[in-house]
């Protein structure tokens, strides 16, 4: 399970796992695999495929989520359909998480510094 600190090792574990389920499906780190729009009754294989593997993708990811992060990623977002947008979500969110850091152990010979990122999950976190 991903819990901050192992961010960088958690993503290259998703990332070779997805390799796994062919090129297409790699490609979530950088954009959609979801066709650009559909309608459920007129789908082609390929549109059906994407949306299977995506929906694989995101399901597989929120599984390696604590229960905590991905409560709180269903209460700020309501749903992910998008692998790549889940993904985006999460780097983000561990970015501020590191940066967040980084600060907190610079504080002790600076002034306050102010955070990039404004992350609504580290607030709760620390209530």
């Amino acid at each position: 399970m991903v819990n901050g600190p192992n961010y960088s090792q958690w993503s290259a574990h998703i990332c070779h796992i997805v390799r796994t389920n062919g090129p297409l499906v790699e490609q979530i780190a950088d954009a959609s695999i979801l066709p650009p729009s559909y309608e459920w009754g007129n789908l082609s294989h390929e549109e059906t495929m994407r949306l299977q593997l995506n929906a694989r993708v995101t399901n597989y990811i929120l599984s390696t989520l604590s229960p905590d992060m991905t409560s709180w990623l269903l209460k700020e977002y309501k749903r992910f359909e998008d692998a790549h947008e889940l993904w985006a979500t999460l780097e983000h969110v561990f970015a501020c998480k590191a940066q967040e850091q980084a600060n907190t152990s610079e504080k002790d010979s600076k002034e306050e510094e102010t955070s990039l990122c404004d992350s609504t999950y580290d607030k709760e976190e620390q209530e």
